[in-house]
């Protein structure tokens, strides 16, 4: 099992959250403040709350998965 999943306890639901976003964020992981324009807030929000995440949790997804679409053009 992960180090992230037995370091305290945690409800079923940070399982999910930790699962979701691959566990690998952590306090001393660095800070980035973004400026959004309204509407997509607003969509980064709705989409957290209908994926059971966070909006960090959801917004580090969409960057995962234009990372692997961007590597996997230069293979």
């Amino acid at each position: 099992m992960a180090h992230f999943l037995v370091d305290r306890q945690w409800s079923m639901l940070d399982y999910v959250r930790a699962i979701q976003t691959g566990g690998d964020m952590a306090r001393e992981d660095p800070m980035l403040r973004v400026r959004l324009p309204r509407d997509l807030k607003e969509f980064v929000q709705a989409s957290a709350r209908e994926n059971h995440r966070s909006m960090n949790g959801e917004i580090i997804i969409a960057l995962r998965e234009r990372q692997k679409a961007a590597s996997a053009h230069t293979a």
